[in-house]
């Protein structure tokens, strides 16, 4: 009887310190975490311009942190080793970045895609803490959270053939429409010949005549005229 109840005070007590036991997972989960410490992030290549970062166990950020995406352009003559100790691994241009955010208090993934070379080169892309990075040489990034290398997929580029330019149509000048010519007639003279022979343009007298006066002046003009022969006949 009395390993009964010790076995029952026992279990009790085993079922109460599992009923009040701290629940490790959801303590994690509940703390806030750096997300300047890249222990703390994973990340997933999608492809090779095309990465997926979230931060470990799904904690929230105790606050935002913003991070670079970029694509980097290798040498030609990259061997299609690894990085490091590879002098033909640099320099690496860079090609094309996405500046992204993990915000404060959010532990959902963050997708983040940047724009590549093209596929005849070989290429790097790095998921990396600021300030960003135009050049990478030997001794690579200084804070990166991951980079990877991508050997190119095409042995050649396809030649680019330049656009020529449109040249700009002129508009046609429209013709000045012809004026017809109007003549001009000159008025007819007439002219007496001279000792020359040659004709010379008379200008018409005119003798303004007007009413019974000038009637009575000529008149008298005659009757002078007619004395004066009557006279010299006599003699």
């Amino acid at each position: 009887m009395k390993k009964t109840i010790i076995s029952s005070i026992v279990g009790i007590s085993v079922l109460g310190t599992a009923l009040y036991a701290p629940n490790t997972n959801a303590t994690q989960n509940n703390t806030c975490v750096d997300g300047r410490d890249r222990t703390k992030l994973s990340w997933v290549f999608n492809k090779p311009n095309d990465v997926t970062v979230s931060v470990k166990n799904n904690a929230p950020l105790c606050e935002a942190i913003d991070m670079y995406f970029s694509s980097y352009t290798l040498p030609d003559n990259y061997n299609g080793e690894g990085f490091r100790n590879n002098p033909t691994a640099t320099p690496q241009t860079e090609y094309a970045h996405t500046k992204f955010t993990l915000k404060k208090g959010v532990n959902e993934p963050v997708n983040v895609v940047v724009d590549r070379p093209d596929e005849c080169k070989h290429i790097q892309t790095d998921v990396y803490y600021p300030p960003i990075i135009r050049t990478v040489g030997p001794s690579g990034h200084p804070d990166i959270l991951i980079g990877k290398i991508f050997s190119k997929t095409v042995d050649e580029c396809a030649p680019v053939t330049p656009e020529e330019p449109e040249t700009p149509e002129v508009p046609e000048t429209p013709e000045t429409p012809e004026v017809p010519e109007t003549p001009v007639e000159e008025p007819e003279q007439e002219g007496r010949v001279d000792a020359g022979g040659e004709g010379k343009a008379e200008a018409p007298q005119v003798i303004a005549a007007t009413g019974a006066g000038s009637l009575l002046t000529l008149g008298a003009i005659t009757s002078v005229l007619a004395y004066a022969g009557t006279y010299l006949g006599r003699k």
